[in-house]
C-alpha cells in the first residue's frame, strides 16, 4: 500500500514491469486532532446496557488477540498470537470492551511522537452494534490526547457502491475526516525488483 501523492509518475509501468496488480480494494486514511476527536467521539459514543470499556491487562492479552482475530474472521491462530504479541510493547496500548468478565470487542493505540494511531478495532458478532466500536474509539483518543499527541490517525476499508462500512463511519462520526485513499496492490509476479 502507497500513498497516492508518493506513487511515481510511472508507477503503471512499474506495476506491469514488476507484477503488482490493483487488488481492487482500497484503505481510507483518516485523521483528526486529538483532542477535537476525543471531545467529539465521547459525545457521540454510547455503550449498551451491560457493556464497559476498559484497558487489557497483560494476562489477558491471549484472550484480547483471540477476540481480535474472531472479530475479524481470521482462520490461522498465529494471528491472535501475533496480535496479542503488542501487549506491553513501549508505545501500544490495548483496550477492550468487557460484557461481564468476557472481552466482545477490541482496539489498540499506538503512540509515536505527537501522533496516536488507532488501530485493531474488531468486535464480535453478537456484541455489534451496540455501540463497543464508538466507545473504543472515544477511550483511544482520551488516551492518546492525554499522552500528549496532537494528532489521531486511522484506517478504514474504502466502501464499494452498495457497500456499507460500519467502522469508516464510527470514526468519520467520531470527528476523524479521510485524508486520502490508497489502493491495495499484490505482487503477482516472479519478477524482484534491483
Amino acid at each position: 500500500m502507497i500513498a497516492p501523492q508518493v506513487l511515481p509518475p510511472d508507477w503503471a509501468a512499474l506495476g506491469e514491469r514488476f507484477g503488482l496488480a490493483d487488488t481492487g480494494s482500497a484503505i481510507v486514511k483518516l485523521a483528526g486532532e486529538a483532542r477535537a476527536v476525543a471531545d467529539q467521539s465521547k459525545a457521540a459514543s454510547h455503550l449498551d446496557r451491560g457493556l464497559r470499556v476498559g484497558p487489557v491487562p497483560a494476562s489477558r492479552a491471549g484472550e484480547w488477540g483471540q477476540a481480535m482475530r474472531m472479530g475479524f474472521g481470521r482462520d490461522d491462530p498465529r494471528w491472535a498470537q501475533q496480535s496479542a504479541g503488542l501487549c506491553g510493547l513501549p508505545g501500544w496500548q490495548l483496550f477492550a470492551v468487557y460484557e461481564d468478565d468476557d472481552i466482545v470487542a477490541t482496539g489498540s493505540l499506538r503512540i509515536d511522537g505527537t501522533v496516536g494511531h488507532l488501530f485493531g478495532g474488531a468486535t464480535l458478532p453478537p456484541a455489534r452494534n451496540r455501540g463497543a466500536q464508538s466507545a473504543l474509539i472515544a477511550a483511544r483518543a482520551a488516551a492518546a490526547t492525554e499522552a500528549g499527541c496532537a494528532w489521531v490517525i486511522a484506517e478504514a476499508v474504502a466502501e464499494k457502491p452498495g457497500q456499507h462500512n460500519p467502522s469508516l463511519h464510527n470514526q468519520l462520526r467520531a470527528g476523524l475526516t479521510a485524508r486520502y485513499q490508497r489502493q491495495n496492490w499484490i505482487w503477482r509476479g516472479s519478477a524482484v525488483p534491483a
